[in-house]
């Protein structure tokens, strides 16, 4: 999956060290719902969606013209929202713990939904090229 990643980023001409944090923002991203969603369980479902949208001139602010935007469904355990949007600095960290910092130092924009009524949390993150 890590290879496939990679390569479909690259494939978009995104830069080899955008493309690296792509692939690290999504590895870690599934290790936490492995980890924390689905208590280790492997055989729970997962659905990823990545698509490339252009941008019309000043419809995000931004100055880039494209961006990959990452989808990642779950089905299991919610994350509690105080937890996720808890950005501790580098330093306050011992052993583990790392993946939303490093998925927030990879990737331009993470969001999350955790579903009123139904099991899970959709992921979302944002690559500007």
């Amino acid at each position: 999956m890590r290879r496939m990643v990679f390569d479909l980023a690259k494939g978009l001409d995104f830069s080899y060290q955008d493309s690296i944090s792509v692939q690290l923002a999504i590895s870690e991203a599934l290790t936490n719902i492995a980890k924390h969603a689905y208590e280790n369980d492997e055989d729970a479902p997962t659905i990823i969606n990545l698509t490339l949208e252009n941008l019309v001139k000043g419809q995000t602010g931004s100055k880039h013209k494209e961006r990959l935007k990452i989808q990642i469904r779950d089905f299991g355990k919610k994350v509690k929202r105080p937890k996720i949007n808890d950005f501790k600095p580098l330093k306050s960290f011992q052993s583990g713990g790392l993946g939303l910092y490093i998925m927030k130092q990879s990737i331009d924009e993470i969001y999350y939904d955790t579903f009123a009524k139904e099991r899970g949390t959709l992921l979302t993150m944002i690559k500007y090229k």
